[in-house]
């Protein structure tokens, strides 16, 4: 018998034995557990797009129970119709939860919320999260320009031109 085995019959109990606390297990699979976090966030808040409102979990279960030739019309009266063709035409071919919906991370993974609790995620529509999502990139290509010229010997001169407080 393994020895690292537990020993009780019940083996959830003496799973969560190894844990200090609820919140030391739930911070575990919060970054051991693929899907852990979506489980969390749709029981909190069942699919819905925290950026726009959308719930998109509906979304996702009408378009699916639509018959393919059907899907397109239909996402083209939704915010999904801003999504680039390829992507349109991947999510009407195999529809899935996870082409409708991401958990975001609110500090994103790059500038340190990788390693968050729960608190640190959110629900977002695909559309709001490509949004954001090219927002935050945008802004570390330009903070990563400014420290290239700082690194170079330049001054930021914006403050400068900025009345201060």
């Amino acid at each position: 018998m393994d020895q690292s085995a537990p020993s009780t019959s019940n083996k959830n109990i003496e799973w969560d034995t190894r844990y200090c606390s609820e919140k030391c297990k739930e911070d575990h699979y919060v970054r051991a557990k693929g899907g852990y976090v979506r489980e969390q966030l749709f029981e909190i808040e069942h699919g819905q797009c925290q950026i726009c409102g959308m719930n998109a979990h509906d979304l996702y279960t009408h378009t699916k129970s639509l018959p393919r030739k059907d899907r397109k019309e239909y996402l083209a009266n939704t915010s999904f119709a801003k999504l680039p063709p390829k992507s349109l035409n991947n999510i009407i071919d195999k529809p899935s939860e996870g082409k409708f919906w991401q958990a975001d991370h609110i500090v994103a993974v790059a500038d340190g919320g990788g390693l968050c609790s729960l608190d640190n995620f959110r629900t977002l529509c695909t559309v709001c999260h490509r949004s954001v999502t090219n927002i935050q990139t945008k802004q570390r290509e330009q903070n990563k320009k400014i420290q290239a010229r700082r690194s170079a010997g330049f001054a930021d001169i914006t403050k400068f031109f900025k009345p201060s407080s």
